[in-house]
This record gives C-alpha cells, structure tokens and sequence, in this order.
C-alpha cells in the first residue's frame, strides 16, 4: 500500500513540474509577443539595418585579413617546408634556388623550433639551423674550424651560439669605403667575409661584410617562433611575435646578394638536439600587422601541445 502511495506521489510531483515548465514557457510566449507587438516598424527597420552592417563589417574583415594572407604569406612567391609538420631540420635536402623567389625591397623568413640543448656534443662550436649560401664543404669529412662567419655570402645564415642558448641571424652587406679610408671591422658589429669579398671601382672599395643581430637566452625545452625581417638598411628579430632586437645595418643589403644560391638546412656537420615546424620564406619584408596575425594563428596549432616533440612518432602531419 506504501509502494503505490509513493508512486502516485511521484507522479503527481513530476506533472506539476511538466504543468510549471509549460506554463514559463507559454509566459515568456506571451512577452516576446507583447514585446514585438508594440515595437514600431521604425524600430524593426533599424534592427535589420544594423544586423546588414554587422554581418557585413563581418565579411569585410574576413575578405580583408584573406587578402592580405594572400599578398603577403601565402603569395605565389613565397615558400613553406614542413608545413603543420614537425621534424628534424639536420641534413635536409637543401631549399632549391627556384623556391627563392628574388625578393623586392627585403624579405622576411619564419620558423618554429623547439630545442632540447644546444651543448651535449657541440659545446664550444656554433651550430648552423639554417642559411642561405655556398654550400660548405668539409675537408677531409672535418669541421671543427665551423664557426657563424666560415660562410663568405649568407642571405640569411640562422646560428646558434657556441656557448651560450644565444641565437645569432647574419646578413651579407656591401660597403663601399675610399680606398685610403679602408679599416678593420668593429669587434663584435660585423665580421669580413672570408675569400674574395671586395672589388675596386676607381678610388672606392666594395667589401662585402657579415652583420648581425642575436636573441639572447632563447627558450629551452619549448616551442618559440623565430621571425626576422630584413630590408635595405636594417635586421629585425621577432620572438614569438614580439619584437626583441633590431640592428641597422653598417652596409646595404642588395637583392641581388645569394640570388643563385641554396637555401640549407643544419648542413655544417655541428647538431643540435631539436626540431623545427612551419618554415617559411617569404621575398618582402612583412609588416608588423601580419607578423602579429602569423603569429597568432600558428600558434594555435595543436603539433605545438605535444608532450614530447622530440618522440619520432611525432614526425607527422597534423
């Protein structure tokens, strides 16, 4: 007799709860009616007119940030390599001269890395990441005299410190100095290139010298997007879409530098343990506006959220 009282309760409570549902229902019913029934059509006219303006203002910024993408990352001359994949840079095929497109006015590259260490078996040695440049070639399978500037021409060259997690972008400049004016390079400003790297034209000398820019105390054991813009006059470091270093030039980069080279991956025989993701080169200097949206969208990929990068499964597309 208890069980069946129980139950008739139970029911009794579960359709008063059904009674209240539909009754809030029908009340908010009965306001939204009310509530469109003494609005004016000015009022309608108005609400519609705003809604167009949003969605169009919408579509716009759309059609905007899509073009700009077009223009100046995914434009015909640009060039990507590991593309939403991650892998280990050392002794890659080089970048073909083809995918270089010459640039126009400067040129920008980016790149994420993720480095474990940068010592272990290369302390005291610097360690190329990439550049573009004669390829170098060992003697006799040696490569211990490998340092930044061993290179004569890069367009660019990405190194990474013998000693420190310092990370140092060269560039390859022309000055032209007066022949009885010619001096030593400053210590530490910018390095001569090694081999035939001057000409002379009536009383002036052309040298070609190595400059360069560094990011210090770069992050160890994390992703970091490395971005470098370089035009006529000036080299600017970006970490993760932050602007840490700019050095002007003593030189003047030409176009035309490297213009027949390859581009190569880690290819000095010094390593590093880590890897590298969305490589890209792009043959203008990037504005500040898309270097932030570069950004912002790369770093949302879910390659960046691995546990460990360094596991060869990882190796894969996204």
């Amino acid at each position: 007799m208890s069980s069946m009282s129980d139950e008739d309760s139970f029911a009794e409570h579960g359709q008063q709860m059904l009674d209240d549902a539909k009754s809030s229902i029908n009340k908010n019913i009965e306001h939204a009616s009310s509530f469109v029934k003494t609005r004016s059509k000015t009022f309608w006219i108005v609400l519609a007119m705003a809604m167009v303006v949003l969605i169009g203002s919408l579509l716009y910024e759309w059609w905007r940030v899509s073009a700009l993408w077009k223009r100046y990352i995914n434009c015909p001359g640009c060039y990507a390599r590991f593309h939403n994949k991650i892998a280990d840079c050392s002794e890659k095929r080089p970048v073909l001269r083809k995918h270089l497109t010459k640039p126009q006015n400067g040129y920008t590259y980016s790149m994420w890395m993720y480095v474990v260490d940068w010592y272990d078996v290369s302390f005291g040695r610097w360690k190329s990441v990439y550049y573009r440049g004669k390829k170098l070639e060992r003697k006799n399978g040696g490569n211990c005299s490998v340092t930044w500037d061993s290179i004569a021409e890069q367009q660019p060259g990405v190194w990474l410190s013998d000693t420190h997690n310092n990370l140092r972008v060269a560039v390859t400049t022309t000055l032209h100095l007066p022949k009885d004016c010619l001096g030593e390079a400053s210590e530490g400003e910018s390095a001569e290139s090694d081999g035939d790297t001057s000409s002379t034209s009536g009383n002036t000398k052309e040298m070609h010298i190595l400059e360069y820019a560094e990011i210090t105390d770069f992050p160890i054991g994390e992703w970091f997007q490395l971005l470098f813009v370089v035009t006529s006059r000036r080299l600017e470091l970006y970490l993760n879409g932050k602007l840490v270093n700019t050095s002007v030039f003593t030189g003047e980069y030409s176009d035309n530098m490297c213009s027949t080279e390859n581009g190569h991956f880690a290819s000095t025989g010094h390593t590093f343990r880590g890897r590298v993701l969305n490589f890209r080169y792009m043959p203008h200097s990037l504005p500040y506006q898309m270097i932030q949206k570069l950004y912002h969208y790369e770093s949302k990929n879910r390659l960046l959220k691995l546990h460990d990068p360094m596991d060869e499964l990882n190796d894969r597309t996204r």
